[in-house]
């Protein structure tokens, strides 16, 4: 894509259009309830799709304060009218939480998640995303009665042979 060619509103409105309903993913919140969201890599590849190498993200060093590991990230987009930066927060908990079996309640390590979450808070700033805060017409948009169906449909399938973490242990527990 040339740049120069793009009007700075085209550009806004084209960062600003939902994603694609197969990049929304389905989260289960505490009380059964879930959250619909776009993976960090989708805001990355609308990034790249629309403006190649006129955009770049820096980084802060991690900073822990008491149980929260937080990231600044500064997004910079180069467009025919000069340079534009924003500016993304990302905040996790630096020891995750563990769930009722003894696992960690999040994915990923927390640096990765508050830099991917920093990422994606910087890409807002642009309008990237944004309509995810009101879950309702994100329902409406996607035109999906029950988030519940991404997250059925998003989980990973499993492979000819593989077996469950559960059934990985029994069998480990029961050759000792």
């Amino acid at each position: 894509m040339n740049i120069q060619s793009t009007p700075v509103d085209d550009l806004l409105e084209q960062l600003k259009a939902p994603f694609p309903k197969e990049s929304h993913k389905a989260r289960k919140l505490p009380g059964g309830s879930y959250y619909i969201y776009v993976p960090w890599d989708c805001y990355v590849d609308r990034l790249n799709q629309l403006l190649g190498l006129n955009w770049s993200i820096s980084y802060s060093d991690p900073i822990v304060v008491g149980d929260y590991l937080s990231v600044r990230a500064q997004l910079t987009i180069a467009s025919e009218v000069g340079i534009t930066i924003r500016d993304g927060l990302g905040t996790t908990r630096t020891f995750p939480e563990l769930n009722d079996e003894g696992k960690e309640k999040i994915i990923g390590d927390p640096p990765n998640n508050a830099t991917r979450e920093a990422l994606r808070d910087a890409c807002h700033q642009f309008g990237m995303g944004r309509y995810l805060d009101n879950q309702a017409e994100v329902c409406n948009l996607l035109q999906v009665k029950d988030p519940q169906t991404l997250y059925v449909q998003t989980s990973r399938p499993k492979k000819p042979g593989e077996i469950s973490r559960e059934q990985w242990q029994a069998k480990k527990a029961a050759n000792q």
